[in-house]
């Protein structure tokens, strides 16, 4: 493993050497060493997503996947996923969910590339919705086209054969992020559907896609407690522990048995391993991103630097140039301003004009306004 040490931003990278990720781990060492010396200083670095995912080793990161997993489909989490999706959905009272059916996250295979896409969590509920629940927590910049994507291949599966078009019920895509993605949006939670672009008159019911993004959330909390039911799953899935924690599981029955699973799944031997492990892939996967995107903003920021100071270069010699200019034509009016007092005084003397055309070669006309 290679640390980037404890006097900045910490990254961790897995050392592969083996093949072409030889290069790409050197790469990665250098530019985490350039990192820790000091050589971004100029960067912004938040490091909010590290914050919320980097729990330690006792303790579990809710974000991982396969916690993820364990505590939205387990035997004991069915009114824990109602809770949840209750809170994104903002359904109150009688419009609340009261039941519904985990079912396979399994998609759509692209054969060229054998990639077989899986959601975390797929259910459908008793009114026939599906809603499917995505966890990101490396920000890849694709996630914009992901989340259709899910939504599209959820829904495309639901026409069977023989099927009206208007027996197809409404896909819901839930996307629960440790990063910020949608940077035009101050709020933390982004639904979309499909609406007329001039009224903004939705077109049917059938796609919902919810963005929730934590990194804001938590500065829109700061140091609040979440009043809603959405705002205390949020703060749970943003890994939060004491006094708030525990007043939102105490106001929220349905968390305190998403603490009653972590339980049995940090007891389960085996479970506890294999989150061990993913959580040490997600934890290189997010370094290695966030390096990159590292160096990207300070390469962006090199480059803006480039054209303010080629910019500036620009305006002093467009300015020096002007100086110049101005200072050239001052030169030339006191050199005319000379040659015509000549003049004058050469006619007050009596000289003839044409003597003193040639001598002071002034224009005819010239020397008779004079005069």
């Amino acid at each position: 493993m290679i640390n980037a040490g404890a006097g900045g931003p910490r990254f961790t990278v897995s050392m592969i050497m083996i093949n072409d990720y030889y290069e790409v781990t050197v790469f990665l060492y250098n530019s985490l060493m350039r990192i820790k010396n000091g050589e971004c200083a100029n960067m912004r670095y938040d490091d909010t997503t590290r914050r919320i995912i980097d729990v330690g080793p006792d303790r579990i990161n809710r974000l991982n996947d396969r916690f993820a997993k364990y505590l939205l489909t387990g035997p004991k989490s069915k009114p824990v996923l109602i809770d949840f999706i209750n809170g994104v959905l903002l359904l109150e009272g009688s419009g609340r969910i009261v039941d519904l059916e985990v079912i396979s996250g399994e998609l759509v295979q692209d054969t060229a590339s054998m990639k077989l896409s899986v959601l975390d969590v797929s259910a459908r509920l008793t009114d026939g919705r599906t809603t499917d629940v995505e966890v990101q927590v490396v920000n890849y910049r694709d996630f914009k086209k992901r989340g259709p994507f899910y939504w599209a291949a959820r829904h495309v599966k639901k026409l069977e054969a023989g099927m009206s078009y208007t027996q197809i019920k409404p896909t819901i895509t839930i996307c629960l992020l440790a990063f910020d993605l949608i940077e035009e949006e101050e709020a933390y939670r982004n639904s979309y559907s499909i609406r007329n672009d001039k009224s903004g008159n939705r077109l049917c019911e059938d796609l919902q896609i919810i963005y929730l993004e934590l990194p804001k959330f938590l500065r829109s909390l700061g140091e609040g407690h979440p009043q809603t039911g959405l705002e205390r799953w949020l703060l749970y899935f943003s890994n939060e522990e004491g006094e708030r924690m525990n007043k939102a599981v105490a106001e929220n029955p349905a968390l305190g048995t998403a603490k009653e699973i972590e339980s049995a799944f940090w007891a389960d031997a085996r479970e506890k391993e294999l989150y061990f492990q993913h959580q040490r892939l997600l934890m290189d996967e997010y370094s290695a991103q966030h390096t990159f995107e590292y160096l990207l903003a300070e390469a962006r920021e090199e480059a803006r630097q480039e054209v303010v100071q080629a910019r500036q270069a620009a305006a002093q010699a467009k300015e020096k140039a002007e100086q110049e200019k101005e200072k050239a034509t001052q030169e030339k009016e006191k050199a005319e301003q000379k040659i015509a007092q000549a003049a004058r005084n050469l006619l007050e003397k009596g000289i003839d004009t044409e003597t003193i055309i040639q001598t002071l070669g002034l224009p005819r006309e010239d020397v008779e306004k004079l005069r």
